[in-house]
């Protein structure tokens, strides 16, 4: 049942991040990697958990997903531009 639950977990933060992500101002999509990193600082430096690769993978993984929205952002962004271009017209 833990395992449940860790996983709801996870689903319910990357579908916060993926939200955060894509909104106007790019720093709330910063705030799911910046506490993955506090809380990986504070596993490796408090309670003195080995450090894995796979952390680093996780980081990336958030920090590339981040930039995606911000992409997406962008590109939105740009087609509404090019609608309201037409318009014009």
């Amino acid at each position: 049942m833990g395992t449940l639950y860790g996983v709801l977990i996870g689903i319910f933060i990357l579908i916060a991040h993926h939200f955060l992500s894509r909104r106007n101002n790019p720093y709330w999509g910063g705030i799911v990697p910046g506490i993955y990193l506090v809380f990986m600082m504070w596993l490796f430096f408090i309670k003195n958990v080995e450090f894995e690769f796979r952390f680093v993978l996780g980081f990336l993984f958030l920090v590339s997903f981040w930039g995606d929205g911000r992409m997406r952002v962008k590109q939105k962004r740009k087609k509404e531009l090019e609608r309201i271009a037409i318009k014009d017209l």
